[in-house]
């Protein structure tokens, strides 16, 4: 199954933050003992538990849009306890990549930091557009893309249902959505209503909610059953 993807537009300059509450914030340094400190971070739901630091080199380094200062670390008296990697990729296109909190310092709010310095990086760089991809199991992740602004593409066919799901579990009312790539010059942004309904996206589209099933509209007049069941 294809993992979930967001984007965000970068209107205006993102700041890094400045006061962390008892954190701090740095780059990489270059040295093996980041990179193990990546790879203890990044346990437990991002690499197997048997990682090290030469998979930093796989899974960082050898990214696209990779630059060392633009790895960044969360820490605590002086230990990384939380990552995130901002890549500046081709054509203004920023991408949020590793993002992680070790274990036993999840729940702390470290998710809103990384996101805003993440963005900042981006920003200062010139990127106008920021992506990453997650999994809806990741529901402290979700929840925090999207308070940073990130909002769903539905860039594959499921989805839209997979989405409704996710939103009705959750308690979200409704969310602004991509139809599709955002690179794509025919996207647009329609609203994803969590009780089967969508205002209208630049009048090219609208979702129903009949029969405790999800259909969606398309101008054309052709209906898609989406399998989501009891949005109410």
């Amino acid at each position: 199954m294809s993992q979930l993807k967001l984007y965000k537009t970068l209107t205006e300059p993102c700041e890094f933050p400045t006061d962390l509450k008892g954190f701090e914030y740095r780059s990489y340094n270059g040295t093996v003992e980041d990179r193990a400190a990546w790879a203890e971070i990044c346990k437990n739901g991002l690499v197997g538990d048997d990682a090290d630091a030469t998979r930093f080199v796989e899974v960082i380094e050898e990214a696209n849009g990779y630059k060392p200062e633009n790895v960044f670390f969360i820490t605590e008296n002086g230990n990384p306890v939380a990552t995130i990697t901002a890549l500046v990729q081709e054509n203004g296109r920023g991408w949020v990549h590793m993002v992680s909190v070790h274990k036993d310092s999840r729940g702390k709010g470290l998710g809103a930091y990384l996101n805003q310095i993440a963005l900042a990086a981006l920003s200062k760089a010139g990127c106008t557009y920021v992506g990453l991809t997650t999994d809806e199991f990741r529901v402290p992740a979700v929840k925090s893309y999207l308070r940073a602004g990130f909002r769903p593409v539905l860039y594959e066919e499921d989805m839209e249902s997979r989405w409704l799901f996710w939103l009705n579990r959750y308690g979200y009312m409704n969310i602004d959505c991509y139809d599709n790539d955002i690179y794509d010059e025919h996207a647009f942004i329609f609203t994803l209503k969590n009780n089967g309904r969508i205002r209208e996206g630049n009048g090219m589209m609208k979702f129903e909610h009949k029969s405790g099933n999800a259909f969606y509209l398309w101008n054309d007049g052709d209906l898609f059953d989406l399998g989501c069941n009891n949005l109410d």
